[in-house]
């Protein structure tokens, strides 16, 4: 009986904060006009990021055009990328700590040329362990990491 009650509060605490699942919003929302038609402007038209943004504005009903001339907005990527840097090194002089860093800087421009949103900078930071006993995989973790980072970039600008 006491779980019945402690998941019922749980579900109406959950629902009540407004917690949704990625991908459940509302997909009968009004879209704006000016983001009926993008353009996305970036010199890696098929990096990650450019895909995770392309993904997440079709989800909200944007499509996306091949020519500038036909979209009501330019999303310009003025500025995008990531590196790797190490955070501290063992006493085996190994990389023991190491933090990802990607960065983005884009724009927003009008189908009148008119600039709608300045320059806007996104920078964001994850460090993770570097164990010399788990060695097979950890390129593999750095791709995931930079992938999160790819996506929540994409969803800090949506």
């Amino acid at each position: 009986m006491k779980n019945k009650i402690l998941i019922s509060l749980l579900c109406l605490f959950v629902a009540g904060c407004g917690f949704q699942l990625r991908g459940s919003h509302n997909k009968d929302a009004v879209l704006p006009n000016q983001l009926k038609k993008v353009f996305l402007d970036t010199q890696q038209l098929y990096s990650g990021l450019a895909y995770e943004i392309r993904y997440l504005f079709k989800s909200y009903g944007t499509e996306f055009v091949e020519n500038k001339e036909l979209a009501s907005l330019q999303l310009r990527i003025l500025k995008a990328h990531h590196e790797k840097r190490i955070l501290s090194i063992g006493s085996n002089a190994k990389a023991k700590e190491n933090e990802i860093i990607y960065e983005i800087q884009f724009d927003a421009i009008d189908e009148n040329g008119k600039q709608v949103m300045p320059p806007q900078k996104i920078r964001l930071t994850k460090d993770y362990l570097d164990d010399d006993a788990a060695k097979l995989g950890k390129e593999e973790e750095a791709d995931i990491i930079r992938k999160n980072l790819e996506t929540r970039i994409a969803g800090m600008i949506h």
